[in-house]
């Protein structure tokens, strides 16, 4: 009688399927090729539990500028000031990355897939809080504002102050976030599966993926084994930059962006942000509770 314990095989490292997606594909827990599925590399972005809020009222001393909500940071210079919208009120400022420091602590080889032309600074967010962006007009509803920042560097940095306007109403306390290279595939609503396994089997791996950007694959590890996916726990997808919409395609929202963005030849439009007001706790603060997307 043979007295060895039967191992069952483990799914692929998540990780592998932006390393080595190759053999991620051919996994038999995964079984599709590129041109079912196509994989992008995204930074998720969640908060950090047990944090207090960062700002106000005092900027942190080191570690990450990413969070949700509260003051901008700023630094000397025209890019510093605070963004107004179409009417001349200031927008509200919803969210900002801390790209330089991504740089320095992740995983060089994930890093490298992001498409970030520069990593060495702060990009945040702002949102007059109302506006959905159906119409011309409503370009003037939110800004960017990238803010320099070398590797460590935080003298040369301050938290903004409130503008005159910014009713209170209008501001959150920051919620500090932690970042997370992941990978990312299309809405499992927009995908046209061959068959009704087929289509269970997308919806596994991209439950699977939201519940890894999540961080609760950590907490969870032990029951993720088996030679093909197991019915992991649905998580709402979280807030993230790049990679694949969290959401189906829309028609209107399409032909929306087709016309304020066209996309012309080698130079396709790229997902910025994708940001779940939801995984915060703001269910209403801004865009009605749906994603916003940059």
């Amino acid at each position: 009688m043979d007295s060895r314990a039967r191992v069952r095989p483990s799914n692929p490292p998540v990780e592998a399927a932006l390393l080595d997606p190759g053999c991620f594909r051919t996994h038999p827990s995964v079984q599709f090729g590129a041109d079912r599925v196509p994989i992008q590399a995204g930074l998720a972005l969640t908060a950090i539990t047990g944090r207090r809020e960062v700002s106000p009222p005092r900027m942190p001393a080191s570690g990450s500028l990413s969070w949700f909500g509260g003051l901008p940071v700023t630094s000397s210079g025209a890019s510093s000031a605070w963004p107004l919208g179409a009417g001349g009120a200031p927008l509200a400022h919803v969210l900002q990355v801390d790209l330089a420091y991504i740089a320095d602590t992740l995983d060089p080889r994930l890093v490298s897939l992001l498409p970030i032309p520069s990593l060495y600074g702060v990009i945040q967010i702002f949102h007059d809080l109302e506006t959905y962006g159906y119409r011309r007009a409503d370009l003037g509803a939110w800004h960017l504002r990238w803010i320099p920042k070398n590797s460590g560097d935080f003298t040369s940095l301050s938290l903004s102050n409130v503008p005159a306007g910014l009713g209170q109403d209008r501001t959150r306390a920051a919620v500090p976030l932690k970042e997370r290279i992941v990978p990312t595939i299309p809405s499992s609503l927009d995908f046209r599966a061959q068959s009704p396994r087929e289509q269970d089997r997308y919806r596994h791996l991209e439950v699977w993926f939201d519940q890894y950007a999540s961080g609760r694959d950590e907490r969870r590890r032990s029951k993720v084994r088996g030679s093909r996916l197991r019915k992991p726990e649905t998580v709402d997808p979280v807030t993230r930059m790049f990679g694949f919409s969290s959401v189906p395609s829309d028609p209107e929202t399409d032909k929306v962006l087709g016309e304020f963005l066209p996309s012309e030849g080698n130079d396709p439009r790229q997902l910025l942000f994708d940001i779940n007001p939801s995984q915060f706790g703001e269910d209403y603060w801004f865009h009605g509770g749906r994603h916003l997307e940059v």
